[in-house]
């Protein structure tokens, strides 16, 4: 059954207020109702999670990782950013969000996806706009976007499914990663990338050649003719 988009539901979280460097954290996740929601899925650093009955769980901080996700099937997705700092002493706050519907994302693959070789994706909104903190999944790789709404990852063999999951919006793009072919040549040259240039005689020895030729002639006909006269 394909749910529209008016069947989904919005998501509330608790943050701390801030992202201990080296020590835990919990975040809360409840519905819409302000029921706890299980098996909410939280993204943090090189961090995920899954939400317990009461809609918690424990994450622990990581240097220079600012943003954090929460996504469920079926509800809207959220996405903050906290400062991470050693100095933090965190103090919880409940976010609920007010969603404008939702937003139309565009997930744009930049280069050719090889199998075994990195390529580059950006996401940008219904305006074209660069969507920072996409999350993106991909097989067993899971990246975010960068200022620019671009993500690098790396072609899997048997991997064809990109999703691209934003507070607002998600969508998902299906590739074909190629097998890279070393070489850069043609069936003609066997992919060596390199011809062999066709036997050319020098001009030089053409012309000598020419010259012998045409002496020769003459000669004979020289000879020629004084038999003619002796006899």
């Amino acid at each position: 059954m394909n749910l529209g988009i008016a069947a989904w539901k919005n998501i509330k979280w608790t943050l701390p207020t801030c992202f201990p460097i080296n020590a835990p954290f919990e975040v809360t996740v409840n519905d819409e109702t302000g029921q706890p929601l299980q098996d909410a899925e939280i993204r943090y650093g090189t961090q995920k999670n899954l939400t317990d009955q009461t809609g918690k769980t424990n994450l622990m901080g990581e240097k220079g990782q600012y943003f954090i996700n929460a996504t469920k099937d079926k509800y809207f997705s959220l996405s903050g950013k906290k400062i991470a700092t050693a100095s933090c002493n965190p103090t919880y706050t409940t976010t609920n969000p007010t969603l404008v519907g939702w937003e139309e994302i565009t997930i744009q693959i930049e280069t050719t996806p090889y199998i075994d070789k990195q390529f580059t994706l950006t996401i940008t909104d219904a305006t074209g706009n660069p969507i920072q903190g996409t999350t993106i999944d991909y097989g067993e790789q899971t990246t975010t976007t960068n200022e620019t709404g671009q993500a690098t990852l790396q072609g899997t063999k048997g991997q064809y499914l990109i999703t691209a999951t934003t507070p607002q919006g998600k969508n998902t793009a299906k590739i074909l990663p190629k097998t890279a072919v070393e070489g850069t040549g043609d069936l003609n040259t066997g992919g060596s990338g390199t011809t062999e240039e066709p036997f050319a005689i020098p001009l030089d020895i053409v012309a000598l050649a020419a010259l012998i030729l045409v002496g020769g002639f003459v000669l004979l006909r020289v000879v020629a003719s004084r038999n003619a006269s002796s006899e």
